[in-house]
């Protein structure tokens, strides 16, 4: 959660980067809770950044993945 604490310092863009990064290589890796903790971080951003629809679009994309990976527990 790296990418949360540069956000928190304003660096938002090094933030984001991070996240992105990790969304990847979790993606890569198919490791399915890596990749959804990521992308909660990433709607975590834009909700903390006030950017409501970017952050529905990353909480909606985390839902997707967390049914899809019917074993993953996740919180609605």
């Amino acid at each position: 959660q790296l990418g949360l604490l540069e956000v928190d310092e304003g660096r938002t863009d090094e933030g984001l980067s991070l996240l992105q990064q990790a969304r990847r290589e979790a993606g890569v890796r198919r490791d399915a809770e890596q990749q959804l903790a990521a992308i909660t971080a990433l709607g975590d951003v834009h909700w903390l950044l006030d950017r409501p629809t970017g952050a529905r679009a990353y909480y909606d994309e985390g839902l997707r993945l967390a049914e899809a990976e019917h074993r993953m527990p996740f919180e609605a």
